[in-house]
């Protein structure tokens, strides 16, 4: 099993808004992503999550929710009924009246090592936001990333706190701290007036 990074940046490295909106609409970063990620397991934020507006989470992937929220918080926005919200809360099957496609955990280190270690065929996706992606990479969990990078300055308001739009800078940067990146495919694209392009890095160390 894979643990894999997916992101848009653009030239300040921001990612999106603080209600997990994007700042920009390419249709052929939306097809790429769901071609890569479908039948895979997909890990998320909380923000990112509702930001989806789907309560059982893209479909035909396996949704990996990252949140300290309780049974009670999480299961109104995951379309469990409020009767049984109520009847569940304090049960220990609570976390089962959840949708079969949506699972909640609080730890993620533990989480996706387990999930590298286990027997889960899948590819684990990583899909935001900023602070999951800074965790995965601060803890050197991640072994490939896939980002699409816009040229352009948005000025949205979520930021990654490393720098991904230059990919030189983010490598020598990481081999610095004994994790050696490299770049095995970028593709050029443009959508009217707005360029941006495909690149994957694979962690070779």
């Amino acid at each position: 099993m894979t643990v894999k990074m997916i992101l848009a940046v653009d030239e300040g490295n921001a990612i999106g808004w603080d209600d997990g909106s994007l700042p920009w609409k390419i249709p052929a970063d939306m097809k790429r992503f769901k071609e890569l990620t479908t039948g895979h397991d997909v890990l998320m934020g909380w923000k990112t999550f509702i930001s989806l507006r789907r309560p059982h989470g893209l479909p035909n992937r396996t949704n990996h929710i990252l949140t300290r929220k309780s049974y009670a918080e999480c299961a109104p926005f995951l379309g469990v009924d409020a009767a049984k919200v109520h009847e569940f809360t304090n049960s220990p099957a609570r976390w089962l009246t959840l949708p079969q496609e949506v699972r909640v955990t609080d730890t993620f280190q533990d989480y996706v090592r387990a999930h590298q270690e286990g027997l889960n065929p899948k590819d684990l996706w990583i899909i935001g936001g900023a602070e999951v992606y800074m965790q995965a990479i601060v803890h050197k969990l991640v072994d490939e990333i896939y980002v699409t990078r816009v040229a352009m300055k948005s000025g949205a308001s979520v930021r990654l706190p490393f720098d991904l739009y230059d990919i030189e800078k983010f490598i020598d940067h990481q081999d610095a701290y004994g994790v050696q990146w490299t770049m095995h495919e970028r593709m050029v694209q443009k959508q009217d007036d707005l360029s941006f392009d495909f690149t994957t890095l694979k962690k070779t160390q």
